[in-house]
């Protein structure tokens, strides 16, 4: 908001020849995604895969798992602290827009204000994730996490 952007015409050109590339793009974004889904099936007491809605074709272009934090003696930081020690990048790219300097500052919103939200947003990382992403890639994701949680997760016997 309070801003103006114009694309520039060399990078709509490059924007109008990616999009003769867009099938295949998502084609392999979509391939990349099931070999996720496949790698991490077996850890759904931690984290919760994106939903796949059997009404549609997602394009993918973020792999975003939940933490259940309840399961976990860490939070989303130092999970994502551990993973970078073991190789693997992850990010965070759900930021509750009202928890925001300008939008704390436009509408006035306070901590807590939307509960829901806020929780989401301490929960969910974002995987590496692109379309030339090799099988073999998503397995180092797939170990880097079982060894996080194998330090850091509390089985049910912990509860």
């Amino acid at each position: 908001m309070g801003y103006k952007s114009n694309l520039s015409d060399i990078n709509a050109a490059l924007g109008v020849a990616q999009i003769k590339k867009l099938k295949q793009f998502v084609l392999d974004r979509q391939r990349t995604a099931k070999r996720y889904y496949s790698a991490l099936q077996n850890f759904g007491e931690f984290i919760d895969l994106p939903a796949q809605p059997e009404d549609c074709e997602p394009s993918w272009n973020l792999f975003i798992v939940q933490l259940k934090l309840e399961r976990l003696k860490i939070g989303r930081d130092r999970f994502i602290e551990e993973m970078k020690k073991r190789g693997i990048i992850c990010g965070v790219h759900f930021i509750p827009v009202h928890t925001l300097s300008y939008f704390k500052k436009a509408i006035k919103s306070k901590e807590n204000s939307l509960s829901v939200t806020e929780s989401t947003a301490r929960r969910v990382v974002s995987l590496p994730f692109y379309p030339a992403l090799a099988a073999a890639e998503i397995k180092l994701v797939a170990t880097a996490l079982e060894n996080v949680i194998r330090i850091f997760g509390k089985r049910k016997k912990d509860l």
